[in-house]
């Protein structure tokens, strides 16, 4: 047999895993594209219990959260680690009490992206928070 010439078995395997490398590129692209929309832009979320809720202003690398309900704001570093994922640190000094310091830092990772909301997976650095959530766009 010529070393060039495949038999309909191996095209056939060949053309399926170029689908599959095809297929695989396009879906993380399109995901990054939807990720990349949030690196700026104001947010709001909401967790259940008596949690007024929060405006979340992101900027790239920084973001403000500011309690609805009390006005206390805490500010954020923000680094991408992925298109996708992001881990939260809180700045020096601004550790109100929106939320336990002990949690930083704060991984991030972004599930799904929709026209109004975006779903999350997060997790604190020591395990004992892990949690899914969402926050919804508001610009």
């Amino acid at each position: 047999m010529h070393p060039w010439r495949f038999t309909a078995m191996q095209r056939a395997i060949v053309y399926i895993c170029l689908l599959s490398v095809t297929f695989i590129s396009s879906c993380s692209t399109s995901d990054e594209k939807k990720c990349s929309k949030l690196k700026r832009g104001e947010f709001y979320y909401k967790s259940g219990g008596g949690f007024e809720g929060s405006s979340i202003v992101r900027t790239d690398s920084v973001q403000v959260v500011t309690d609805k309900k009390t006005g206390e704001t805490m500010k954020q570093k923000v680094v991408w680690i992925e298109p996708c994922t992001y881990v939260l640190y809180p700045f020096p000094g601004s550790r109100p009490s929106i939320l336990n310091s002990d949690l930083f830092p704060i991984k991030v990772s972004i599930r799904e992206v929709a026209k109004k909301y975006y779903t999350v997976h997060v997790t604190s650095w020591d395990g004992k928070s892990d949690f899914e959530d969402t926050a919804w766009i508001v610009r």
